[in-house]
């Protein structure tokens, strides 16, 4: 049998650990916990950004003029129209037109049509990339888009690459611009 001695020992080494164990649960958990936020102190340094008056502005943004809106709208829907028009295969030169034509003035799908029933040669693929871009004049019913293109070309499997000056004329029907003409030209 034990002593009481013994028994008072073991009792007091448990209530030791117990109590160890419990002051490192509380230490460990104080680490993990989210740190507190002192809400006044974050007001206070806050308020001193606020003007006299008490009104906050707002940094705006320079408002963008009717011209740089358009440039804005038109210029990816130019660049994109050139890479289209200027890109067809013998076989699929009517359906790039059709699938343009809604994009394009009466005038100017009569006059693609024609090109393309006239050209009806030997070449395989031509393909065209915009190189550079500049808008000559952007007024309220028409603009006028400049860019510089490669034009890939294979024709009976022999691949040359040219260079185009294109200028693109645009002009607003019933609210909504259209291309009116596309003039394709050697670069010098």
């Amino acid at each position: 049998i034990m002593s009481k001695k013994k028994i008072l020992i073991i009792a007091l080494v448990i209530v030791v650990l117990g109590l160890g164990i419990y002051l490192l649960g509380l230490w460990y958990s104080k680490e993990s916990a989210p740190k507190e936020i002192r809400v006044q102190d974050n007001l206070a340094s806050n308020q001193q950004n606020v003007p006299a008056n008490g009104s906050i502005t707002e940094n705006k943004l320079p408002s963008l003029s009717a011209e740089e809106i358009t440039k804005n709208e038109l210029t990816p829907i130019a660049r994109s129209f050139i890479e289209r028009y200027g890109s067809y295969t013998k076989e699929n030169a009517i359906i790039s037109l059709q699938e343009l034509s809604e994009s394009m003035t009466p005038k100017l799908v009569k006059q693609s049509e024609a090109v393309i029933n006239q050209n009806k040669t030997d070449f395989q693929e031509i393909t065209t990339k915009v190189i550079s871009y500049n808008w000559q004049k952007i007024e309220e019913n028409n603009a006028v888009f400049e860019a510089v293109c490669q034009q890939k070309e294979i024709r009976s499997g022999q691949e040359s690459i040219s260079y185009k000056n294109v200028v693109l004329y645009f002009v607003k029907e019933s609210a909504q611009w259209k291309v009116d003409d596309i003039v394709f030209s050697n670069k010098d």
